[in-house]
């Protein structure tokens, strides 16, 4: 996005009233989850017990969606539970959407990727809020 939008994105972040102590915003070009995760990792301090700290995405369903798509990860479902298993300390928090159809007007329903998540495993569903 041109930087003017991620301006006025991260302007609406600021207006909140009840942030957390801690937290922050960070913007990457990096196009793929695991390579944004992979840039946070190398960021954020290793707590005690060697693990990384823990970081959120905020995504939308549509997003989920593509995250969990078998044709980003060579059409291999488990390399894609794989992928996602081991980008450690990222969790994400999907929000919905109203689909629109041309052919039904009126006829709206709420997309949430609860459906994507159904016949995970359950260690890869925790890593999703919807």
């Amino acid at each position: 996005i041109d930087p003017r939008t991620a301006s006025d994105r991260l302007e609406k972040f600021l207006q909140l009233e009840d942030l957390p102590n801690q937290w922050g915003v960070v913007l990457t070009r990096a196009p793929l989850f695991a390579q944004k995760v992979t840039c946070l990792q190398d960021c954020i301090m290793e707590q005690s017990d060697g693990k990384h700290g823990e970081f959120s995405f905020v995504i939308g369903a549509d997003t989920l969606t593509r995250l969990l798509s078998t044709k980003y990860y060579n059409d291999d479902k488990d390399q894609m539970i794989s992928a996602l298993l081991s980008m450690e300390g990222a969790h994400f928090f999907a929000g919905g959407r109203l689909e629109q159809k041309k052919d039904t007007p009126g006829q709206a329903r709420f997309i949430t990727g609860k459906e994507e998540l159904s016949g995970l495993p359950e260690e890869l569903k925790k890593k999703f809020t919807i």
